[in-house]
């Protein structure tokens, strides 16, 4: 007792979803999913999805999200459906990356990788609606991390020795949720 101040206005907890997390996520998928398992690359696990709504009237901004997984594991399902979702609502089109991951991919790959989505979607997405002068980048954890390398380093020639001469991986934003930024923090014990 005594820990809050008993003059703050008392909030409601919000309603549960009535939804089940994976269904909600089909149904978002089933709305807003334009084309599925588009290849940028051609390696298999080299493919993107475009998200949009059915009726856009482009040309619309971009979003290409990077999804997250310790650049271990993950994957574009599943993966920033809600935020995808929303955008595409609110007139973007999305692009999904599916990037190659480790211990069978080592660093450099997956940066590699997300150029070279980068660089297709800059070149191609004026075919789903998209205006490939604007795009921004955003991730979650390691997507975040692989996002914000992308927006901080786009002329790095080691990132980009796979692409084609005159692509063009830079992007003009990028939105890093929670992805990993310092490599070099020992505060702690469990940091070594």
């Amino acid at each position: 007792t005594g820990l809050v101040d008993p003059g703050l206005p008392v909030a409601s907890w919000p309603a549960p979803d009535r939804f089940a997390p994976f269904l909600r996520a089909r149904g978002l998928r089933s709305r807003y999913l334009y084309r599925s398992s588009v290849p940028y690359g051609d390696a298999p696990q080299q493919v993107l999805d475009v998200w949009r709504r059915r009726d856009l009237d482009g040309p619309a901004p971009v979003l290409v999200f990077v999804p997250g997984g310790g650049w271990l594991h993950g994957g574009r399902q599943l993966q920033g459906y809600s935020l995808m979702s929303h955008m595409a609502e609110q007139g973007w089109v999305c692009v999904s990356v599916q990037y190659r991951v480790a211990p069978r991919h080592r660093w450099p790959r997956h940066i590699r990788d997300v150029r070279g989505a980068v660089a297709w979607t800059r070149a191609h997405i004026h075919d789903f609606g998209g205006d490939p002068r604007f795009l921004a980048a955003a991730g979650c954890s390691a997507g975040g991390h692989l996002a914000a390398l992308t927006g901080l380093a786009p002329h790095d020639a080691d990132f980009n020795v796979e692409l084609a001469s005159g692509a063009d991986p830079s992007v003009d934003a990028v939105v890093s949720l929670y992805g990993r930024y310092d490599w070099t923090d020992r505060s702690s014990r469990d940091r070594d």
